[in-house]
């Protein structure tokens, strides 16, 4: 049972501040300040009186209204003051101050004198305007008689335009009765009574934000790519109202793994994805509209299916060709015959995204250099095409996330070419060499290699080394 009770304290101070925060409040102290009376007292002279009203209101008003929604704000009459300030033959006497209450009768004695004085009764009239997309509850003014709350229901438009928020003021005035009297031995003698209406400053005003959430549809068309085993995406995004939607951070996922990030309503670059059918899946977060901070757009997906096409055989020569024929040799999926072996569809891969995207173009020295090592060189042998085949499914796993990167963070993608021009200047060499056979592949490779380690790993560790000694 106390455990119970243990978990019910815990649960209901969770929710305590999520209660608090769906309002504000704001205090606002205004005034209102007139000359009631100056009049003319027997033996006494002329005596004039100016009032001044101070009062402290508190609004309570949502954080947010929602589009085509109601919410409540609240208008507290707090603290009030009235400061009757008298002179006497247009010289100062006194002030006197006293606790205000909203339709309740004040009174004080007149300075100087000894049978005079004078009462005021304030009421207090508010009536509440809207600036924007909204509408109030009330179309007249409210005549307000005590220090309690007055609530107002305040409704949102359900298009909101350009507009991210409202404003609700208060517009207010007090209407004053007041009078005096000399107060007689034998009576009472009425020397003035009067009402007058007195106007507040300054208006009180309150901001409030607008939210609209809308609906996206997505929807995904997927074609082959301009090389083998790669494709292009087109994501279309569009509002309830079938409008496009321009977000450039779409994220495409290919068999349930995410690959990149592309543009909506554009067909996107060529992608890698492999040969084979695949299953492409485009999702739009929600996120809010670069136009208008009020408007939200919801998350949307959709998904796909899409054969990547193989590429053909290759086919050496006439007497390759009848061989293959003859041979009755069967690839299976996402392989083809290639020299009466059975070779995988991605082994010649793509182009080199990292590189790509670090030196601009897949038409920059650097980038063609890489491509024509691997077709001249690495593809012209089996032990070339087992190493390529390998190093595809690493160098696949990441690059997309890198190249992304790099085109987001130029500083990044400083720091990227810094890191493999060392290393393509090294591949440089293999262009003036001969790998006619498969032991000079291997040798020559396992020689960059080794070189590579010892300038990445060995001479780094070197240098640390010297400067710890």
């Amino acid at each position: 049972m106390k455990f119970l009770i243990f978990i019910s304290v815990i649960l209901s101070l969770l929710v305590i501040p999520i209660v608090i925060e769906v309002q504000a409040s704001q205090t606002h102290s205004v005034t209102a300040s007139e000359e009631i009376f100056t009049i003319d007292i027997p033996v006494v002279g002329t005596i004039s009186a100016i009032m001044k009203y101070d009062l402290d209101f508190e609004v309570i008003s949502p954080n947010k209204i929602q589009s085509g929604k109601s919410d409540q704000i609240s208008l507290s009459p707090k603290r009030g003051v009235l400061t009757t300030s008298f002179y006497h033959d247009g010289n100062f006497i006194d002030s006197i101050s006293k606790d205000l209450n909203l339709g309740s009768t004040t009174t004080m004695n007149i300075p100087g004198t000894i049978v005079g004085e004078i009462f005021g009764t304030p009421t207090l009239f508010v009536l509440p305007q809207v600036s924007g997309p909204a509408r109030m509850s009330i179309s007249e003014a409210l005549e307000i008689n005590t220090m309690t709350t007055q609530r107002f229901t305040v409704s949102a438009n359900n298009e909101i335009s350009n507009s991210d928020s409202i404003s609700i003021s208060f517009p207010m005035a007090i209407a004053i009765n007041f009078g005096g009297k000399i107060n007689l031995y034998i009576t009472d003698y009425t020397i003035l009574e009067d009402k007058i209406l007195v106007q507040i400053k300054p208006t009180i005003s309150e901001k409030i934000p607008l939210e609209k959430f809308v609906n996206t549809n997505m929807s995904i068309d997927v074609k082959d790519g301009s090389k083998v085993g790669f494709v292009k995406v087109f994501p279309k995004v569009t509002d309830s109202s079938g409008k496009n939607i321009s977000f450039n951070s779409i994220s495409l996922y290919i068999d349930g793994v995410y690959k990149t990030k592309i543009s909506s309503n554009q067909w996107s670059q060529d992608i890698y994805s492999k040969s084979g059918t695949h299953n492409f899946e485009s999702e739009f977060s929600q996120t809010t509209s670069s136009n208008n901070k009020a408007i939200i757009y919801k998350k949307s997906t959709d998904v796909t299916s899409f054969t990547v096409k193989s590429p053909p055989p290759k086919q050496t020569s006439s007497t390759t060709s009848h061989s293959t024929e003859n041979s009755g040799l069967s690839c299976g999926d996402g392989t083809h015959e290639e020299n009466n072996k059975c070779v995988r569809d991605d082994v010649l891969g793509g182009g080199c995204l990292i590189a790509t995207a670090t030196y601009g173009s897949e038409l920059a020295p650097q980038v063609q250099q890489l491509r024509e090592l691997r077709n001249n060189s690495l593809l012209q042998t089996e032990s070339g095409i087992v190493f390529m085949s390998i190093f595809n499914d690493f160098y696949y796993s990441f690059s997309p996330i890198i190249a992304d990167y790099e085109r987001e963070n130029t500083i990044f993608k400083e720091m990227v070419k810094v890191s493999i021009t060392p290393m393509i200047t090294s591949l440089s060499i293999l262009n003036y060499v001969d790998m006619d056979s498969e032991i000079e592949v291997v040798s020559y490779g396992i020689s960059l290699i080794l070189f590579n380690i010892g300038m990445y790993v060995g001479i780094p560790v070197f240098v640390i080394m010297r400067f710890r000694k």
